[in-house]
Parts: structure tokens; C-alpha cells; sequence
């Protein structure tokens, strides 16, 4: 009769119908029950929430997408990077070659030279007067990989790079960037026998970091992005340049 008035199984009942089965089933556990199906509405519900709030937020345009894998670049997250650029190129990105420029310094902060270069001069086939991919493929050229280097390619877009910025008005260039160029033009002379190429080389770089100091970029700046990139190329010359430049001040 316990058993009977708690819904519990009776051993000498003989077997009832599924139904009958599970109704008592029912019974016995509605509490349990009941909260589980709280919990389950509640998560679906907050499952639901979060699934608008996500397409809600899920960038629609060309330009969101082209935003969103600038600051997945920014924050290193480099594959969200270049899924978010090809969407911007999918749907029709104005200014492809910066989407191309882009995906390349995505691709090489992934240690994917080859197809860097390959972005990075589709940037420059749609955008030939743009700076920025010159230099980012001098680099690559310059201190990548055997199978990819290319000294005469280095060179030849480090030249084309300093032709662009002496034709950019005044100010136009980051003097960061000034910096970056001299960064190619170092890590070519690092490479070269000849000893009158080597200074000529190495004489470009200095004439571009004494121009970005002139521009206000501080040695404490210079010195952080150089070792940002551990460029030991540029290293001793950048000491070189700032000890002539403090000499030259007094």
C-alpha cells in the first residue's frame, strides 16, 4: 500500500500498458520534471537570444566586413582576418587594394610568404601609386624564406617606394612608415658582397630615419619598432644615425 499511494513500482502487479507506465512515470517525478523543463525553456530561450544578438551584430556590408578584419588583424587574430576580408572583396569593397594589402600582412603574420606576395601584389596591380604594399613586399622579398627571396625584387620596390613618398606632399607619409622603408633598404645591405652597394644601401636607410626624426618620431619610438621586429639589420645603424643626431644637436 506504500508503494501503491507513492507511485512506486509494485513487484507482484502484473505488467500495465506503456501508457499507464509512463503517466505514473509522470506522476512520480513531476516536480524534477517541471524544473527541468524550466531549464530547458530558459535555455533555449537564452540560446535564441543569443543567436539574434549575434546575426544582429554579424557585420552586413562590404565596409563592416572590411572593418571587422582590420581589427581581427589588430588583435591578432589572423584567420578571422582574412575570412572577414574576402567577404569585403565578395560583396564589392571600393578600395580592393587595401583589402588585398591587408590579407597580405595577414597571410605573412601567418608565415604565409608566398601567398603574401601574391596579395600584396595584386594590391599593387590594383593601386600602383599606393605606398604601403612596396614596402610590405620588399620586406617579404627581402627577409623571407630562401625559396621566396628575392634581393633584386627587394630592391627594385624599396627604390619605387622612396620614389612615392618624395612625390607625396609633405607630411603625406607616417614617419612611421619612414622607418619601415629604412627597414627595407637595411635588410638588402645585409645581404650584398659589394661593399660600394652595401653603403649606398645602408645610406638610404639613414637618410630615412633621419627624415622621420625630423618628422617628430622620437629614438624611443625608432628603437620600439625595431624591436618590434628583432631587426637586427637595422639595429646597429639605427645607433649609428641617433648617436649623429645627438652629436649634431649639441
Amino acid at each position: 500500500l506504500d508503494a501503491f499511494l507513492a507511485d512506486r513500482p509494485i513487484p507482484c502487479y502484473p505488467k500495465r500498458h506503456v501508457a499507464l507506465k509512463t503517466a505514473r512515470f509522470l506522476r512520480r517525478h513531476r516536480r524534477g520534471l517541471a524544473l527541468a523543463a524550466i531549464g530547458l525553456a530558459t535555455g533555449t530561450a537564452i540560446g535564441l537570444a543569443s543567436w539574434f544578438a549575434i546575426e544582429r551584430d554579424k557585420p552586413q556590408t562590404a565596409s563592416e566586413w572590411f572593418a571587422q578584419g582590420v581589427a581581427a588583424y589588430s588583435s591578432r587574430q589572423y584567420e578571422n582576418s582574412l575570412k572577414a576580408l574576402q567577404k569585403a572583396l565578395e560583396l564589392g569593397y571600393p578600395n580592393q587594394s587595401m583589402v588585398y594589402y591587408y590579407m597580405g600582412t595577414a597571410l605573412a603574420s601567418l608565415d604565409r610568404d608566398a601567398e603574401a606576395l601574391e596579395a600584396y601584389t595584386r594590391a599593387i596591380e590594383l593601386a600602383p601609386d599606393q605606398l604601403y604594399p612596396y614596402i610590405a613586399r620588399s620586406l617579404i622579398y627581402g627577409v623571407s624564406a630562401p625559396e621566396v627571396r628575392d634581393l633584386d625584387a627587394a630592391r627594385t620596390d624599396a627604390e619605387r617606394a622612396l620614389e612615392l613618398v618624395d612625390r607625396y606632399p609633405p607630411g603625406a607619409v607616417a614617419p612611421e612608415w619612414l622607418v619601415e622603408l629604412a627597414r627595407c633598404f637595411a635588410a638588402i645591405a645585409r645581404q650584398v658582397d659589394a661593399a660600394d652597394e652595401r653603403d649606398y644601401l645602408l645610406g638610404r636607410a639613414a637618410e630615412l630615419i633621419q627624415r622621420a626624426q625630423e618628422q617628430g618620431l622620437t629614438p624611443a619610438r625608432i628603437q620600439e619598432i625595431v624591436k618590434h621586429h628583432e631587426d637586427g639589420a637595422l639595429q646597429p645603424l639605427l645607433q649609428k644615425v641617433l648617436v649623429a643626431r645627438q652629436t649634431d644637436d649639441q
